[in-house]
């Protein structure tokens, strides 16, 4: 999946991501990513909400993507 994020980054284009939080919530939404970064050993996901919210997803939690077209 990590291509998808990259050519999606790239490409302005949108993503349905289903994701597990923090407090261990199944989340679905679609976003926009922004970047993927690398923090403390783990990788995220940068990504930002039709509100306008940034959200810094662990790749390791997101169980599915879709590209939007």
């Amino acid at each position: 999946m990590y291509d998808t994020y990259e050519i999606a980054i790239m490409h302005g284009e949108l993503l349905q991501l289903v994701w597990k939080d923090e407090t261990n919530q199944h989340n679905i939404s679609v976003l926009k990513p922004l970047d993927l970064r690398t923090c403390e050993g783990a990788e995220f996901l940068v990504a930002r909400t039709n509100e306008g919210e940034t959200l810094h997803l662990r790749l390791d939690h997101i169980h599915s993507c879709k590209t939007i077209v």
